[in-house]
């Protein structure tokens, strides 16, 4: 019954506490005394500048509380005009919860940045933060990350957050999250799972993601970015992709445990655009990119996809994302492969496999390579769907 974002609307809203600050030293001295089961509160229309506070931990705990969406109030800001900031608010132990407040970066643009942005952080267990509006920071606007177990981020407004090969709305690093009925926009990745190293992992579902991104939407890096694998598990679940120039899903090599990507809806009707998963045992990275649509159907296994639907009609699509899009653009690119790669490719297909081996190089051409492979994909698929 909230609202997707927060805001107007929402069920939660804090309107006072055992503390009430405004400004950056009131709110340091109300953090310094808190204990755990208090509020400091930050009436509406307050700003507090923490240019030059530094950091902000808060206690175990305790719960730092806005207005945001109650009578009107936009809640009130926190804001740091450092281009060095990296961590505004952050948690001092476990079960801090951060919520209707607006925190903003000094870096809300689509350029490079001199530093690794970041505004409220977690290292904790059982963290919570809701309600929120967060924007402006250059590496990402949450950073839940160094053995952070149960953080929940939800019915939050993440946007402008989209530096140049960063920008981050949601980052998780060894550490699991719950990303839930927030409101994405104008990112790189709305959700990244940085570095891929094992224990990092997180389930994100009801949320929607604008079309305004710089990258694909979702994201789990492999441990060293196309190889390897790529953290723990991900549950991508009953989402909305609004964006149409870019691809959704990006699962940079194989995760440990699995990956589930089921009830979403995607808005482009290419299923080509809805997801890539490398597997982590391809040694060339053109290959990689060739298969980038088809990780699932070339044997990574832990990659499962199902009832899912595209376009502004909502066609399902119950089983993998194969389709004549996904046909086209993987035949396309598997064109100009040395054969190497091309046998690679037929080998990953495992029990969907010509059986050419690598001894049958010369003696076989490329466009025969490229049709078994293409034929061993269509078999996996119809396999799939029995």
């Amino acid at each position: 019954g909230n609202p997707i974002g927060g805001g107007e609307g929402y069920g939660d809203i804090l309107t006072s506490g055992n503390f009430t600050v405004r400004t950056s030293a009131e709110l340091r001295e109300a953090l310094e005394q808190a204990r755990a089961g208090q509020v400091v509160f930050i009436p509406g229309g307050v700003e507090i500048d923490m240019t030059d506070a530094g950091k902000l931990a808060i206690p175990e705990g305790v719960t730092v509380a806005g207005t945001r969406g109650w009578q009107g109030s936009e809640g009130a800001l926190v804001r740091s005009a450092n281009p060095a900031v990296s961590g505004m608010l952050v948690t001092g132990g476990d079960y801090v919860r951060i919520t209707g407040l607006r925190v903003q970066g000094p870096h809300p643009i689509r350029a490079d940045a001199a530093h690794y942005q970041w505004g409220v952080g977690t290292t904790h267990f059982g963290t919570e933060i809701d309600n929120c509006e967060v924007s402006g920071f250059a590496f990402a606007g949450i950073y839940v990350r160094g053995g952070a177990r149960r953080a929940y981020v939800h019915h939050c407004f993440i946007h402008h957050n989209q530096q140049t090969g960063l920008g981050y709305g949601v980052a998780v690093d060894d550490a699991d999250v719950l990303v839930e009925a927030n409101h994405f926009d104008w990112g790189r990745h709305y959700i990244c799972g940085a570095n891929g190293r094992p224990g990092t992992a997180y389930e994100a579902r009801y949320n929607v993601c604008g079309p305004n991104s710089i990258g694909h939407l979702f994201d789990m890096h492999g441990e060293a970015s196309a190889s390897g694998i790529a953290g723990d598990w991900m549950n991508i679940h009953h989402n909305t992709f609004t964006c149409m120039d870019m691809t959704s899903i990006g699962i940079r090599a194989t995760p440990s445990q699995e990956a589930w990507i089921h009830h979403n809806w995607f808005r482009n009707p290419k299923a080509a655009s809805a997801l890539f998963a490398f597997a982590g045992n391809l040694h060339s990275f053109k290959l990689m990119l060739a298969l980038r649509w088809t990780g699932e159907l070339l044997g990574i296994g832990n990659v499962h996809t199902y009832r899912n639907v595209f376009g502004d009609e909502r066609q399902l699509v119950a089983g993998a994302f194969f389709d004549e899009s996904v046909r086209i653009e993987t035949e396309k690119s598997l064109a100009g492969l040395s054969a190497t790669d091309l046998i690679e490719a037929a080998r990953i297909q495992r029990r969907h496999a010509s059986g050419i081996s690598p001894g049958d190089v010369e003696q076989t051409s490329p466009e025969q390579l490229v049709a078994t492979i293409m034929q061993g994909l269509q078999r996996a698929t119809e396999e799939g769907d029995q």
